[in-house]
């Protein structure tokens, strides 16, 4: 596969060369191919890799400014153009990658470690206010489960969210829903449930794990009379 198979127009090639990345999009191309992606994975990836070079050019940034928070500036400021293409969110970080790994760019740390949790949990939050239009309140209880979940299954390292499968949810809950009150685990259960929702939204999963988040039940025997 090439890029004369993935797109037909040569204007429409030499766009995709545009700006600071499009000099490394061939070699993207070959490890998307190499690593087995269809044609329309392979569409997606680089038409989202050209329009994040054509963006680092109009704010005159060069291929050595790529890191995570240009990234994270570009997915904010191209929300909309990205959120056509499923899974696309993930794509820039998968680029950057490649980068790094082939030595294009420094591989050093930044001087603040990113948190890619935290990094998680802020664009939940914005998907709960803005696509949802939850309450404060209601952010306020569903994002530190959130948190904690992908803190406890991810650690530090890369959230690779295609990983995530149904043990992860129960174990979840079974460890931290089952000894709490029964709104604070209706809490736990409404928030798994939310976040597994965004993902398969954002394209990041495929299958529907929300459906294996288990139900909580809304009851409190502490108010049962003793003799019961």
């Amino acid at each position: 596969m090439s890029m004369n198979t993935v797109f037909k127009f040569p204007s429409v090639i030499r766009r995709q060369h545009d700006g600071p990345l499009g000099i490394y999009i061939d070699a993207y191309e070959a490890l998307l191919q190499e690593e087995g992606y269809s044609r329309r994975s392979t569409y997606v990836h680089l038409h989202v890799v050209a329009d994040f070079s054509r963006w680092m050019k109009r704010q005159r940034l060069a291929a050595d400014h790529l890191d995570e928070q240009a990234v994270k500036r570009y997915l904010e400021c191209r929300r909309r153009f990205v959120r056509r293409y499923r899974g696309a969110f993930s794509v820039p970080y998968k680029f950057l990658g490649m980068l790094r790994g082939q030595g294009i760019i420094n591989h050093s740390a930044p001087a603040i470690a990113v948190d890619a949790c935290k990094m998680a949990v802020a664009d939940f939050e914005r998907y709960l206010s803005k696509e949802r239009g939850l309450s404060a309140a209601t952010q306020c209880n569903y994002l530190p489960f959130a948190y904690q979940f992908l803190r406890e299954r991810f650690g530090r390292g890369p959230l690779r969210f295609s990983e995530l499968c149904g043990t992860d949810i129960t174990g979840f809950i079974q460890r931290h829903a089952y000894k709490r009150s029964p709104r604070s685990a209706q809490h736990i259960v409404g928030s798994l449930r939310a976040l597994l929702r965004y993902l398969r939204y954002r394209g990041e999963i495929s299958t529907d794990l929300a459906d294996c988040v288990p139900a909580v039940a809304n009851c409190s025997y502490s108010s049962l009379p003793r003799f019961l």
